[in-house]
């Protein structure tokens, strides 16, 4: 082994004493120091090989009921969540066991050092009366290696038990692939990934996050899809829900299902509605996490207390408030696991909407000025809330969601902030390329279609980039770049048949794709924060006084529209024909009555 070579002054003998005392004061302590450690990781260790969460008494009495009754639902729900809470502790006390490995290399590391230092400044010169003899060096370094190889041992030992120590068990029973949860640990970093969560159909029919499938504005589903209804003589109405508190967030749907979040000051509620009858099925007190933080000082009203759309990975469904809760359910309303993010440093509160990929969340929280370094976006595991992946970001606070695009050369997370537009690998948060250019405050979302992004926010530019860069493509991939008034500062664009359509102030502006010439602009009675939708050969456009505005895209405008009565912010879900928007007060669904079978029964308020 290379032996660590100390070189000191020559000192005079009345000067070494402190210094002696010193080197050897520091070599208790961090020898003292490394016992505790070594024994803690050893006391860790022993209760790793034997608290095996399969052998866990209440997991064996749960197992034991199961075998009585193998249908019982309930039943299996408990034993997942049990299982999973042990599996969480058998994880938590393996990454302390390595992280004091770490603390237990860099004590004997110290003792090296001070008893080498020792040594060096115990050395004396030579005396002429022959009664004196020098120390005896060989027995000092024979002290010190000793040490050192009994450190080094130990450290080895404590290393090859945490290799060789148990491993992560496997599930408790055999779960459902729309239940399973991942039991494996996740590291920080870039390199775990996900595994292939729900088919892709599934989602493409469903509406799991904001704008619906990949954030990108385009119901999938089959229609037809309605255009002519009236919520004050109930014409088409199929049903209409109250009786939750007020937020901006829009309605996610998943098979039959629609999920919604409300707040208000003091209080914050997650809902689930049956989307075939309006019931309400559950709603949940989102209380505060275990690491609680104040609440935000400031939030615009326009934003209010719960403006962040909620996400399913179509196993279970997330929520975030502005307070920096986050909170994941299963489909029957039983709280998963839940933490607080911190408040961030946001004047309007936070407003990003999450984004769920495969079986990870993504979350992207901007806050403060670029550089103060405080933004990230990160992605966690969906069955604990572990962290998988986190990519800091060089960006100011903005209220933007990511989409997700599906480009020629694989899937992209795209998001927009000062002064960037970003676009990241979903799977491991690896920073794909970078384009600069955005000014303003940033609430759009980036719309995306044919390998292009484009990005508009008011008092800046709309900008049109090309997504088959590497690193800064500021200079080589934006195809265009104009700046005009009618860019918009809430309503994200909608890009379809090569034509992009904006909306800002009362007032529709179709711009095409190729150049960002204005194709015509078009004004309208209301303002509107809710974003375009294309579902069919429509493009449905809901203004804040409740009037849906339906026209083609196309390079003529023609309208028609439907009042619904009431005030509205969020942007409507579209699945199977069926319209639901959650209004001030309300959430209604709209869609052709269902059909009646001769001599059959009642269908009541269920759509078709």
């Amino acid at each position: 082994m290379n032996q660590i070579i100390i070189h000191l002054p020559r000192l005079p003998e009345s000067t070494k004493a402190p210094w002696r005392f010193s080197a050897a004061m520091v070599g208790v302590i961090a020898g003292l120091f490394s016992l505790v450690v070594a024994a803690i990781l050893i006391v860790e260790l022993i209760r790793d090989a034997r608290e095996n969460p399969l052998a866990a008494e209440t997991v064996r009495q749960l197992q034991e009921k199961l075998a009585a009754r193998p249908d019982d639902e309930a039943l299996k729900q408990q034993i997942r969540r049990e299982d999973l809470r042990l599996r969480r502790r058998f994880f938590e006390r393996r990454r302390f066991v390595e992280h004091g490995s770490i603390l237990l290399l860099g004590g004997m590391l110290v003792v090296a050092l001070a008893v080498k230092t020792y040594h060096k400044l115990s050395e004396k010169l030579p005396m002429p009366r022959p009664e004196q003899q020098p120390p005896d060096p060989w027995k000092l370094q024979a002290l010190a290696r000793w040490a050192v190889g009994t450190g080094i041992g130990v450290v080895a030992i404590t290393l090859a038990g945490v290799a060789v120590g148990p491993k992560a068990p496997p599930s408790v029973i055999p779960q459902h692939s729309s239940q399973r949860a991942s039991a494996e640990p996740i590291a920080s970093g870039n390199t775990a990934t996900a595994s292939e969560g729900v088919p892709e159909e599934l989602i493409l029919r469903n509406w799991p996050m904001f704008r619906g499938p990949m954030g990108l504005g385009i119901a999938r589903g089959k229609g037809p899809w309605p255009t002519d209804w009236d919520g004050k003589t109930g014409r088409n109405i199929l049903w209409r829900a109250e009786g939750f508190l007020s937020g901006n967030n829009s309605p996610i749907v998943w098979e039959g299902r629609i999920y919604f979040s409300g707040a208000t000051e003091l209080k914050r509620e997650v809902y689930c509605y049956d989307a075939r009858t309006g019931d309400l099925l559950w709603k949940r007190l989102v209380s505060q996490s275990a690491s609680p933080t104040p609440d935000p000082e400031i939030l615009n009203k326009g934003t209010g207390f719960a403006p962040s759309t909620m996400a399913t990975d179509g196993k279970r469904v997330f929520a975030i408030f502005p307070t920096g809760d986050l909170a994941c359910y299963d489909f029957e309303g039983n709280k998963l696991w839940a933490r607080n993010l911190g408040v961030p440093e946001n004047m309007y509160g936070h407003a990003s909407s999450l984004v769920a990929w495969k079986d990870m969340l993504i979350v992207q929280y901007d806050q403060g000025d670029e550089k103060a370094g405080r933004s990230a976006i990160f992605a966690l595991d969906g069955a604990t809330g572990r962290e998988v992946w986190r990519a800091r970001r060089p960006v100011s606070a903005s209220w933007s969601t990511p989409v997700l695009a599906p480009t020629s050369t694989g899937m992209q997370l795209v998001t927009c902030a000062v002064p960037f537009v970003i676009a990241y690998n979903p799977s491991s948060g690896a920073e794909l390329w970078r384009a600069k250019g955005v000014i303003g405050e940033v609430a759009p979302s980036p719309a995306f279609a044919d390998d292009v992004v484009y990005v508009g926010v008011e008092r800046g530019d709309l900008l049109a980039i090309k997504t088959d860069g590497k690193g800064d493509v500021s200079s080589t991939h934006v195809l265009w770049s104009i700046s005009e008034g009618y860019l918009p500062d809430v309503v994200s664009p909608l890009v379809v048949s090569g034509l992009i359509f904006l909306a800002k102030d009362g007032q529709i502006t179709c711009v095409d794709a190729k150049d960002g010439n204005t194709v015509w602009e078009q004004e309208i009675k209301a303002h509107c924060h809710a974003s375009p939708v294309l579902a069919g050969d429509m493009i449905y456009l809901l203004d804040q006084e409740g009037v849906m505005h339906m026209f083609k895209p196309a390079r003529q405008f023609s309208q028609t529209t439907a009042e619904l009565g009431e005030r509205v912010s969020a942007t409507p879900a579209f699945v199977d024909g069926h319209i639901f928007i959650r209004a001030e007060k309300s959430l209604y669904c709209i869609g052709s009555p269902p059909k009646v079978a001769t001599g059959g029964g009642d269908n009541g308020r269920q759509p078709s």
